[in-house]
């Protein structure tokens, strides 16, 4: 009777194992956030040694969270929630999971923002130094809607805020955007430099800003407040020189584009450089 009994206690054990895997793997028995069965597979090199048999949990809020978490990152559109094959690869993943409707998941990237807003609004708090301002304006092409970005610094760290700016983009609507932004941050009181491009609007910008704002609070009383980007000065400066120099460069650009025209052209020019005893190593590219 015991040697019956140790014959077929191990098949025993095997059909319960499967019978508990089929029952955790069936979602009508399971809620969202309840306990499954986990076999994980121990390796020892390339022998597989056993099987060991344990709990795991799957809950869909944190699924959901980080599922927008990755369309942040990878700025993904939200619409992908409701492509067929998006939906399908979730589900052989893992079926439990429920895709959410594409205003589902605006609404937890939101709460998701708000959420880190609120973190770094703490850590801003806390902050004892100013806080540099540097601000710059674009439009969008595809929505013909005009945008402004806002980063602040501070010692060795910087975080980015996007903020909507209809247009036209008047110095009086940015000023005001800007002030509501630093409001909103409550970092008004800590600024200490505003650093914007090199135009009239921007100069502008800085006046009606130290009239809504007291200059008390900035350094020197407000005049290092407006640092001008040395960058986009470097860009007018170029511009202008390249200017002068116009026309050869117009030229030279017509005489690479009639030599990359064709292959038969190229190789031509390319036969030419060799009876001139010229080295011809890299090909000659066309620019914008």
């Amino acid at each position: 009777m015991l040697l019956l009994f140790s014959k077929i206690y191990p098949v025993f054990r095997i059909l319960v194992l499967i019978f508990l895997v089929k029952f955790n793997n069936n979602k009508e028995y399971l809620s969202p956030k309840q306990a499954m069965l986990k076999v994980t597979e121990k390796k020892s090199g390339n022998r597989h040694e056993s099987f060991v048999v344990g709990n795991d949990t799957f809950n869909q809020d944190v699924s959901r969270n980080e599922l927008a978490k990755m369309i942040i990152l990878h700025e993904y559109p939200i619409i992908m929630v409701n492509h067929i094959g998006f939906r399908n690869y979730s589900h052989s993943l893992q079926p439990l999971f429920k895709i959410v409707s594409r205003n589902s998941m605006k609404n937890d990237i939101m709460k998701l923002y708000e959420s880190e807003k609120s973190k770094k609004m703490k850590i801003l708090a806390k902050n004892k130094s100013c806080i540099a301002i540097t601000t710059n304006m674009w439009i969008a092409s595809n929505q013909n809607k005009g945008y402004m970005s806002v980063t602040a610094h501070y010692i060795d760290e910087n975080w980015i805020l996007f903020i909507y700016v209809p247009t036209p983009d008047t110095a009086e609507v940015i000023c005001d955007f800007l002030v509501d932004c630093l409001m909103d941050w409550n970092i008004y009181r800590k600024l200490s430099t505003l650093t914007v491009n090199n135009c009239s609007t921007n100069d502008a910008l800085i006046d009606h800003l130290i009239d809504k704002m007291s200059p008390s609070s900035f350094v020197l009383k407000g005049k290092l407040f407006h640092i001008r980007y040395c960058a986009h000065i470097l860009n007018l400066i170029v511009k202008d020189g390249m200017q002068t120099i116009s026309s050869s460069i117009e030229k030279i650009r017509e005489s690479v584009g009639f030599w990359v025209a064709t292959p038969k052209r190229e190789e031509k020019f390319k036969e030419t450089c060799n009876q001139l005893n010229m080295t011809y190593e890299k090909k000659l590219a066309q620019d914008c």
